[in-house]
This record gives C-alpha cells, structure tokens and sequence, in this order.
C-alpha cells in the first residue's frame, strides 16, 4: 500500500524490517500533523511485510510510543511501509490522555482538549526530578527520546522480541556497534545526513 507521510491517517498500520528476516508493525493512534504520531506496537513479528489479522489481535508489545513515521516511510533509510488502513478507526482519546512520555526529568502528556484557538498548551509537562519516581514511571511508561530516534525504536522492540544481538542504546560505544550492525544487515539502508 503506498502511502505517503504527508498522508498517514489514525488507524494505519505500518510494517517496518527490524532486521533476522522480520518485521514488527505499529498502528498509528494519534496524529498532529508534523509534530506527533502516537501508535501502538504489537507483540507480533512476521517473515512478511503482508498485513494480517492477528497482528490486530496481538497485545502490545510495549506502552504508547510517539515514532517519527516520516522517518521510516522514507523508502532511503527504511524498508517499511503502510500494509493496512483501518477507516473506521477511532482515536482512543481517554487512554492517550492518560499516557505519559519520559524524558531526563519530565514526564509528558498530550492535552486532548488543545485546539488552536484555545488558551492551553499541546503539551503538558510534569517535573520529575525525585530519582525514584522518575525510575518508577520509566518503567511504566516509554521514552519520549524514542520520537526522535528510529534507530532506537528499531532496538527497543528488537529487545522486547528477544531477537538477537541486544543492543543497550543508552551507552555511546553499545550506540556505534548498533548503527553498524542495522547498516549490515539492511534495516538501516542509508544516510540521514
């Protein structure tokens, strides 16, 4: 299904190669246009970029993501692509206004009441700086980094599938060693320079 970024709609599943002959699938949940892609991922993995049922019916792999779909429908950098459409889909707006993303000291979550003649802001944030709690609701919810980094997607669901080698992203050299290995094995085919 060839879809372009600029026209991704909520209920759109995406397949991307994650590299040892699979891909994973994400279903985009939540769109601002050019700011937020909000999606589920599945506990699913397929030898086929071909949609079916079951990965609808799979459970999360992981909680509520935000990942950079611009980025991995650059057919350049990724092998991924849109495999179904859902129209019917309905923006399950009470379980995102409850989700929260992690970043150094904030936990962060998406006003669904904004509009943009409203006096709110898009994105609230909470300042977490007591090192327990912060650990804590890193547990429970995912990075907000991960947005900004799809090679480290790639690797978080990689780890939770327990697919082998595990890379730890948060370390520089375990970082090279990843880009490296997703270059070899043709998950990451090119340059973002």
């Amino acid at each position: 299904m060839k879809i372009r970024w600029k026209q991704v709609q909520p209920g759109d599943v995406l397949g991307i190669y994650i590299g040892n002959e699979c891909y994973a699938f994400m279903r985009l949940m939540y769109l601002i246009t050019g700011h937020t892609h909000l999606c589920e991922i599945f506990n699913y993995k397929s030898t086929d970029l071909m949609f079916s049922e079951n990965i609808l019916q799979s459970p999360r792999l992981m909680p509520i993501v935000d990942a950079n779909w611009r980025a991995y429908l650059n057919q350049n950098l990724w092998r991924a692509e849109i495999v179904y459409r859902d129209e019917s889909y309905n923006v399950p707006v009470d379980e995102i206004r409850d989700a929260r993303f992690m970043n150094a000291s904030q936990a962060i979550r998406f006003n669904m009441e904004w509009t943009p003649e409203s006096n709110e802001m898009l994105v609230l944030t909470e300042d977490v700086w007591d090192v327990e709690r912060h650990a804590e609701l890193s547990k429970k919810y995912t990075s907000f980094n991960l947005a900004d980094n799809p090679e480290q997607l790639i690797i978080e669901i990689r780890n939770r599938l327990n697919l082998a080698p595990k890379f730890d992203y948060r370390y520089y050299q375990e970082r090279i060693k990843m880009w490296k290995w997703l270059e070899s094995n043709s998950v990451y085919l090119g340059s973002l320079g």
